[in-house]
């Protein structure tokens, strides 16, 4: 049976996935946080639980924002809002009340979670001018939803719990070239197929594998790798709220970690810790990597030190994420993202024409068709218009195909910056910066950064020439802007050098930031 034609299997979807693992190995440890570690049979008995509790208030149908750190609470939340027939909204726990309120007049949940009480306090002015029927506060002390399982517990999902494989699972918020948060849609069977792809070129080892998750579980890249990918293949899930070298370091060791997904940020302090070398990475077989561009000097130093391989992929939230990968059992190619995933075809394509690029190692738009292509953005129909064409959907990433069909990402179409893994687009934090009294003009662009992959410059204009002091807009920023979003720098400057036609002329501003960290000619 094909990928794409699967629906009612055991594996047609999450919830399936989580129901077949419940019922062959119930005893097998699913997530470990902590000093806190459940099986598969109180995973599934506390998601149940939940579920029962979200059908009271009637989410089926609906959406549910879930605005929560890393633990093993998001996890059954998750999943208890799938098997009560909700639309899940995973957002970061970091945005400010200003941003989560786009979110909220956009998306119009039925019902929001919070982890803390300050997440519930901020979910509740937040939903202020907004009729949300529930504030629900997961996660501490009683509001714990891990609930243990009597051992006699049967197993398995409720039958009404277990979806269709065409209903609504996610609305994932990525960034939009208006610079308003664009929510993905994306099915059950979207998700179920997209790790039964990815599975088939880096496949983890059914009921044999210790995945750490230190990367957002709101994040597509975390959900589909860690939170789902571990279920998909029974395996135990090790769960950490934070990234710090140390802390990484001292679990990969302790617990014995055999899976390790993590971005290029991580993989580099890792690299930087004093005393790397001195910690037992002996079970350590696989690294996957995403999310944004890997230098291959961090690659190569990683495979020196270590005993395990990387294999680097390259997707985004409108694929499920997972478009492409290098395999783990066969030829890894350096410097690419790998060979394209099973029932999925990409193409290059003329940026300006859109005619489709032939000759191989001739870069254009790449553009994707396959079963795990969103289902389309939410309440953007201009948008969908421009990304989702005859079939495919146009990624905005730029690239070329080798002759043995392994891809090169060389640029993107979009002007979307990625800071250590998150997409960050210029218009947002420019229209922030416009709403400080002494700002008339602002441009922002990225700037490449060996650490971070690129952070974010500004530049602006004052009323009357006025000097702002950086660091003074920059906690302007902080009311408007989670963290990886605010500038590196704001450069307050005369004028802004314009086009012919009167619009900014980016290029110009980046020639000026590279002229400024140009090293100096020596005269000899």
């Amino acid at each position: 049976m094909s990928l794409a034609d699967k629906t009612k299997s055991d594996q047609s979807t999450v919830l399936h996935m989580l129901d077949t693992a419940a019922r062959i190995c119930p005893d097998r440890i699913a997530l470990i946080e902590d000093d806190v570690q459940i099986s598969y049979r109180d995973y599934v008995y506390s998601v149940n639980n939940f579920a029962d509790r979200l059908s009271l208030i009637g989410i089926a149908g609906q959406r549910v924002i879930l605005f929560c750190e890393n633990s093993i609470d998001f996890a059954i939340a998750l999943y208890g809002v799938y098997a009560a027939g909700g639309q899940a909204v995973p957002i970061s726990p970091a945005f400010t009340e200003h941003e989560l309120q786009a979110i909220i007049a956009d998306c119009s949940p039925v019902a929001c979670i919070g982890d803390s009480g300050s997440a519930a306090e901020k979910l509740k002015s937040a939903c202020s001018n907004v009729p949300v029927e529930s504030l629900i506060q997961i996660g501490q002390h009683n509001a714990s939803l891990v609930t243990e399982a009597d051992s006699n517990y049967p197993g398995g999902i409720c039958d009404a719990y277990l979806p269709e494989a065409d209903r609504l699972a996610n609305l994932l918020y990525t960034g939009g070239t208006t610079g308003r948060p664009k929510g993905v849609n994306l099915t059950h069977g979207q998700l179920s197929v997209n790790l039964d792809q990815r599975q088939s070129l880096v496949p983890l080892l059914a009921e044999n594998e210790r995945v750490l998750c230190f990367m957002p579980m709101y994040h597509s890249f975390a959900m589909s790798l860690c939170v789902q990918g571990a279920v998909h293949t029974r395996n135990t899930l090790i769960i950490k709220r934070k990234f710090h070298p140390l802390l990484i370091l001292e679990t990969l060791e302790k617990d014995r970690i055999t899976c390790l997904p993590a971005g290029p940020t991580a993989l580099i302090s890792l690299l930087a810790y004093e005393g790397f070398d001195q910690y037992d990475l002996s079970h350590l077989k696989l690294v996957i990597s995403g999310s944004a561009a890997l230098p291959l000097e961090t690659l190569e130093a990683w495979e020196r030190m270590t005993d395990s391989i990387i294999c680097e992929g390259y997707g985004q939230t409108e694929a499920g994420p997972v478009l492409t990968f290098n395999p783990r059992n066969g030829a890894r190619k350096t410097g690419t993202v790998g060979i394209v995933v099973p029932e999925t075809r990409l193409r290059i394509v003329d940026v300006d024409t859109t005619e489709p690029i032939e000759e191989l190692g001739l870069a254009g738009e790449i553009c994707a068709s396959g079963p795990q292509i969103m289902h389309n953005y939410h309440n953007r129909p201009v948008e969908n218009a421009e990304a989702l064409r005859n079939g495919w959907l146009f990624t905005g990433d730029i690239g070329f195909f080798d002759s043995d069909g392994y891809l090169t990402i060389c640029d993107r179409k979009k002007d979307m910056v990625i800071v250590s893994g998150y997409n960050v687009f210029p218009r947002e934090i420019n229209e922030v910066l416009l709403q400080h009294a002494e700002v008339v003009e602002a441009a922002t662009i990225g700037f490449p950064d060996a650490y971070r992959g690129e952070v974010i410059h500004s530049f602006v204009t004052t009323k009357d020439d006025k000097t702002l002091e950086n660091k003074k807009l920059k906690e302007f920023c902080k009311n408007f802007l989670v963290f990886y979003k605010i500038p590196s720098e704001i450069h307050v400057v005369a004028a802004l050098p314009k086009t012919s036609v009167g619009k900014i002329n980016l290029v110009e501003l980046r020639k000026t930031l590279e002229n400024q960290t140009a090293p100096a000619e020596t005269v000899g």
